[in-house]
Formats: C-alpha cells, structure tokens, sequence
C-alpha cells in the first residue's frame, strides 16, 4: 500500500505540538515550568510593591493581586509555550530547503518495512523499529524515535477508506513489543 503527498511547514507543526502535549518528559518540564513562573510572579510583584511603597505590604490586596497574577501565569503558560514551539519551528523550517522532510513525499508499506521516498532520497525502517502509531484528527504520526516519526497527513489520500485502510496496515504491522 502507498500513499502520496506533499508534506508542510504547518504538518511538521502540528507533529511538534502533538509531542509537546503528549510526551511525558515535556509535560513534566511544562508542570514544573508553570509552576515556577507563577510563583516568580507573585513573588516579583510582592517585592515591587515592597521597593515602591512598604506600607502597601499592609494591605491584604497586595497579596490578593500577587496571587491573582500567579494564577493567570499558570492558566495561561501552556498556551505560551504552544505557541512558542509553533513559531520556532516555522523559523527553524525556514532557514533552510528541507527537501528531505518537506514537500512531495512518499510512505510505501511492505511486509518487512515501511519505505519512505522524498526529494532527498529513500529510507526504510524495519517494522520492529517502528514504536508506536499516534493518530489526530488530521495526521498520523508513525514513531521510530523518542522524539522521531513519519508525519502522514490525512489528505495523502483522495478517500477517506484509504487513509483508514493505510492506518490500519501500519497498525497491524506494529507488535505488542513495539509500543
């Protein structure tokens, strides 16, 4: 089974910000930074009302906003660091040609492996290679990394039967040891 298309900027995108809000390692790093910014935050603005005008300090509202701000830092800091990786990556895209990731791009099934052609060449991984298959609304992403994977659009096919049946031959392909 092949499927043909042409990959983006925007689907490397959407990869990246699946793995920020899927892999542990970054969802701890996010918790622990949310965490540390609200507390800087309250902190911060306590000893500024301190430097301006100690005899605020006496005055609960002082303490009241402090935490108010920390709650909107930690409300708000994942969709900040989302939106962080979005515009690193289209710059980091940008700098170059990327024939070997963007652009028209090939993922060919076989019984042994998984066949992937682009403007840069050929290269297959053994199916015992591949570690799991994470599908969204719009992509599938085929892991052979921690942080590596084949990003399959799911307009690579005209028909919505294909892209199913495509995603399920990955799917058998891959084995309980595998994930």
């Amino acid at each position: 089974m092949t499927v043909t298309f042409d990959l983006t900027i925007q689907d490397v995108v959407a990869f990246n910000i699946y793995h920020l809000h899927h892999s542990p390692a970054l969802r701890r790093q996010i918790f622990l930074t949310r965490i540390v910014v609200a507390v800087l935050v309250a902190v911060l603005s306590i000893a500024w009302v301190y430097l301006l005008d100690n005899d605020a300090l006496q005055s609960p509202i002082t303490y009241v906003l402090s935490l108010i701000g920390a709650m909107v830092m930690y409300m708000i800091y994942p969709r900040l660091a989302t939106s962080s990786v979005k515009k690193r990556t289209v710059k980091l895209l940008q700098e170059g040609k990327n024939t070997a990731m963007l652009g028209q791009q090939q993922v060919i099934l076989t019984n042994d492996a998984l066949v992937c052609r682009s403007g840069a060449g050929d290269f297959s991984l053994r199916w015992p290679t591949v570690e799991k298959l994470a599908i969204t609304e719009d992509h599938a992403f085929i892991y052979y990394g921690a942080i590596s994977a084949i990003i399959v659009p799911k307009r690579a096919s005209d028909q919505a039967s294909t892209y199913t049946q495509f995603i399920q031959a990955v799917s058998e392909q891959i084995t309980p040891q595998n994930t």
